[in-house]
C-alpha cells in the first residue's frame, strides 16, 4: 500500500500571487484540486480541532494541493455568483484559470436550513415543510 500523506490546503491569494516566498510551488504536487462550499470544507469552529472541515484529515497516496474557496454559511445557489464569488470564478475560467484534477463541492446544508425557514404561507413548491392542515 502506498504511503499516504495529508493534503496541502492553500487560499486563492497563495495560489494566484507571488507571496513573500515567491510563487506557490505547484510542481511539487501531483494533483491540484479546487474546493468550493460551506463549512464542511472550511474552518467551521474554533478551536480548529473541533472544526467540520473534512479536508483537513484527508490523506492521499499522491501529493495533493487544494485551493480553498469554501466558507461557512455559503449557499449552493450562490457558488458561481459573479459578485460574491470572484475568486472561485477566477480559478475556473478566464486567463488565470487552472486545469484542475478535481473540483470538490460541499453544499446544500445551508440551502436546506434556508428553505426550512420558508413561511407556511408560501406556495408548496417554495417550502419544504407541510402546513398542519
Amino acid at each position: 500500500m502506498p504511503h499516504r500523506q495529508p493534503i496541502k490546503m492553500i487560499d486563492v491569494r497563495t495560489a494566484l500571487g507571488p507571496g513573500e516566498l515567491g510563487p506557490f510551488p505547484w510542481d511539487q504536487y501531483e494533483r491540484h484540486c479546487l474546493a468550493q462550499g460551506d463549512s464542511w470544507f472550511s474552518i467551521g469552529a474554533l478551536p480548529p480541532q473541533f472544526t467540520t472541515n473534512l479536508l483537513i484529515e484527508l490523506q492521499l497516496a499522491r501529493r495533493t494541493v487544494v485551493t480553498q474557496c469554501a466558507r461557512p454559511g455559503k449557499l449552493l445557489r450562490r457558488f458561481t455568483d459573479t459578485t460574491r464569488e470572484p475568486d472561485f470564478l477566477r480559478m475556473i475560467k478566464g486567463r488565470l484559470a487552472w486545469r484542475w484534477h478535481a473540483i470538490l463541492i460541499s453544499g446544500v446544508g445551508n440551502d436546506l436550513i434556508d428553505a426550512v425557514g420558508s413561511s407556511p404561507s408560501q406556495p408548496p413548491h417554495l417550502r419544504l415543510l407541510r402546513t398542519p392542515a
